[in-house]
């Protein structure tokens, strides 16, 4: 979820993505939006947010930048509760 501009940092700030079949039942549509990638339909753990050490990342396998507007919803209310 990072930006690239911060690229030189060692850490990156993810959020997982879980396959909509897997994640839990209780979701909250604007914490919690659903992206369709490959055919698939995934759920953004906004709550599960956290800072990595980019040497434990694997190759990036695509990009959800477009629903930018949702992921920084979903950010807004896991902050503000907005």
């Amino acid at each position: 979820m990072q930006s690239r501009l911060l690229d030189d940092l060692a850490t990156r700030v993810v959020i997982p993505l879980v396959l909509k079949t897997l994640a839990p039942p209780i979701r909250v549509k604007t914490l919690n939006p659903l992206f369709s990638i490959d055919g698939e339909e995934y759920v953004l753990m906004t709550r599960a947010m956290a800072s990595v050490p980019a040497n434990r990342l694997r190759a990036s396998i695509g990009t959800v930048a477009m629903e930018r507007d949702h992921i920084v919803r979903a950010i807004d209310a896991l902050l503000s509760g907005i």
